[in-house]
C-alpha cells in the first residue's frame, strides 16, 4: 500500500547551521537540500530539524500502518482518527492530495 518514493528514502538527512547564520538540511552525501531561513533563529533550528527528519518519519508511518496488528474494528475511536490522519500524512508525502 504505501511504499517510499525513490527521492524521499529513510537516509540519514542532517541539519547544519553557520556560525550566526541560516540553517541548512543536508543529504546523507553532503548534497544541499534546504536551506531554513525564516529570521528567527530558534524557529529556523526548529524546522530544519524537522526537514531532516522526514525519511525517518515516513519509513516508521508506513512500517506501523503496514502492522498486522492493527485492527481498527478493536481500537478506540481517537486512536482510528490518528490513523487516519497518519495515513493522510504518508499519502501527502508520497504525492497524493492532502487531507481536507
Amino acid at each position: 500500500m504505501f511504499t517510499t518514493t525513490n527521492h524521499i528514502q529513510n537516509r540519514p538527512w542532517s541539519v547544519y547551521q553557520k556560525p550566526g547564520g541560516s540553517w541548512y538540511v543536508l543529504s546523507e552525501t553532503g548534497l544541499f537540500l534546504a536551506t531554513m531561513a525564516t529570521g528567527i533563529d530558534r524557529l529556523d533550528g526548529e524546522h530544519a530539524r524537522l526537514f531532516a527528519s522526514a525519511p525517518s518519519l515516513l519509513t516508521a508511518l508506513q512500517e506501523l500502518l503496514l502492522s498486522a496488528e492493527l485492527n481498527l474494528d478493536e481500537l478506540e475511536p481517537h486512536t482510528v482518527e490518528a490513523i487516519e490522519r497518519a495515513r493522510d500524512a504518508v499519502t501527502c508525502a508520497i504525492g497524493g492530495p492532502a487531507a481536507a
